[in-house]
């Protein structure tokens, strides 16, 4: 509880601390420091002595006092203007209020366990009594008690979700008032920074659509629920959960706990091959509830949206002649995109079929002009095409300085059917002729895999087993999974980092097996790490 007080320690005081005994200290503190050459000083000083002014005139109201007779908000002309009474003694409660309010919240969390031990509920009743409950507790009849308990329930939330969080948010804004009193969370320094600014997107989640509330809410239970997620939940809510995400982040560091977030994207990954999109328009993915209608009620209104449907599109046509679209003006021409980006370095691999692959890809550039993200529009169905073209971007040059900071590209690749063959062909037999690399050589031509396992990674063991083909110039030209990790993303970056791989020596045999594996390790607070070992020839 000491960083909820720090205002009152940076002035010397204690929470005995009056109007009047905030502006003495204020005082003092302030013949020590040179406003005209520490200005930062100045304003730190004058910081803690407002928020103390703040938190000693909320102390009056709360006890139904009068405030004194001198300006809260004023500091003193001078310092010496400031009466003192040296040698007086200081006032000394018989009791602890710190004590008194952590002993009532302690109350409070057994009975909030009792309450979560009950079958599952999503309302905030029962935690809204148990609030009024502990607030009529002898202990805090005491004013400063009565702050620090609610000091507590305030940083306590903002600490991040735990079961029962939800209910005892909404609770607590109704038992101390503060949406109605934003002010009134700022005595309580970051926690209460927190807060405020959660109540400021719970207010702008309220008025979104009925429809897409409804949706955030069954999105974030389905988060707090146990166990793993289910595919059909990630496909319906994944990106909708992205969207609170990105735009009610201290909202929803009190509704949900972000390791659950995390593990819901480690599982749209490994079943998706990629991660869910950010904020986005969600609008078209919310099925509004209705009524239940009779099978005659049904049919008569799909047969009147049909007719609607035909008569508009009959006066569309005759108002707007179909004409051929006019071509879209790209954000970046092709000109500097062929000046900027690499030419892409992709292969066909194993299961590739004839035809064309078309990915369309959304650029994020830094302030130097630099690709900072890249995020796929539309994929090819070729996981190896799209980050041969992810790849390309990435190591992009720097852009002219006009060019957006956000714009789309798309590249299209066409398969022969000579092509797929070569790539699905069996592989041939590993040539007599060249020596077989050793783990030594391997490590110098293939790069470091780039792979952090999630902290929901189980630890153990992972093995790969790949064998690679090189041309008549020692470049890799294909591969061929022997044996895959089980893992769908250290398959990935292994693969990549074998794209990446320099020209091996002539003499290097032009077929070869490569084995590599990685041990992931779980500490006690389940953070992942892994103990590598460089690729090694089978």
């Amino acid at each position: 509880m000491a960083a909820t007080f720090a205002f009152l320690d940076a002035l010397g005081l204690d929470q005995e601390a009056r109007e009047r005994d905030i502006r003495s200290a204020y005082a003092r503190r302030l013949k020590t420091i040179d406003q005209e050459h520490d200005a930062q000083g100045f304003q730190d000083l004058r910081a803690v002595y407002e928020e103390a002014l703040a938190w000693a005139a909320w102390k009056k109201r709360e006890a139904g006092a009068p405030p004194e007779a001198a300006t809260a908000m004023t500091p003193p002309a001078a310092a010496d203007t400031v009466p003192e009474t040296p040698g007086a003694p200081e006032p000394v409660d018989a009791v602890d209020p710190r004590a008194l309010g952590e002993a009532a919240f302690g109350r409070l969390a057994t009975e909030m366990e009792d309450l979560l031990a009950q079958p599952a509920q999503n309302n905030p009743d029962p935690y809204e009594a148990l609030l009024r409950r502990r607030l009529d507790d002898d202990d805090l009849i005491n004013i400063d008690a009565r702050i620090v308990f609610e000091a507590i329930v305030a940083t306590v939330l903002a600490h991040g979700w735990r079961p029962g969080h939800e209910n005892l948010f909404e609770a607590a804004l109704t038992v101390f008032g503060w949406d109605a009193d934003p002010q009134r969370l700022l005595v309580f320094g970051h926690a209460g920074l927190v807060l405020d600014r959660a109540l400021a997107e719970r207010r702008l989640f309220a008025t979104q659509p009925p429809a897409r509330q409804a949706a955030m809410r069954r999105a974030a239970r389905a988060l707090r629920d146990a166990g793993a997620p289910t595919v059909q939940r990630l496909r319906n809510d994944m990106r909708i959960v992205e969207t609170m995400v990105a735009r009610f982040p201290h909202m929803m560091r009190i509704l949900v706990s972000f390791d659950d977030v995390e593990q819901w994207r480690s599982a749209y990954q490994a079943h998706f091959g990629a991660q869910p999109g950010a904020a986005f328009d969600i609008d078209d993915e919310i099925a509004v509830q209705v009524e239940p209608r009779s099978l005659a009620t049904r049919l008569w209104v799909i047969a009147r949206n049909v007719a609607l449907t035909i008569v508009t599109a009959l006066l569309l046509y005759a108002v707007f002649k179909p004409t051929d679209p006019a071509p879209a003006t790209p954000a970046v021409s092709q000109q500097v995109l062929d000046a900027h980006v690499p030419p892409l370095r992709y292969q066909p691999s194993p299961g590739t079929k004839p035809g064309v692959l078309d990915t369309r890809v959304r650029v994020f550039l830094d302030a130097d002009r630099r690709v900072s993200q890249t995020r796929n529009v539309s994929t090819s169905g070729e996981p190896g095409f799209d980050e041969a073209v992810a790849e390309a971007l990435r190591n992009a040059t720097p852009f002219p300085p006009k060019t957006p900071a956000e714009f789309e590209v798309s590249y299209t690749a066409t398969i022969t059917a000579q092509q797929a063959a070569n790539a699905n062909a069996p592989a041939p037999q590993q040539a007599t002729d060249g020596t077989t690399p050793g783990a030594k050589l391997l490590g110098q031509h293939i790069p470091p895999v780039d792979y952090q396992p999630t902290r929901f990674a189980q630890p153990g063991k992972l093995a790969l087993h790949y064998r690679v083909y090189l041309d008549a110039d020692g470049m890799i030209v294909r591969f061929k999974q022997i044996k895959g990790s089980g893992e769908p993303r250290l398959d990935h970056a292994f693969e990549h980092a074998l794209r990446a791989a320099k020209p091996f020596p002539a003499s290097t045999a032009r077929s070869f097996d490569v084995e590599w594996s990685t041990t992931i390790t779980q500490t006690r607070r389940t953070k992942a790490d892994r103990t590598q070992q460089p690729p090694r020839e089978a």
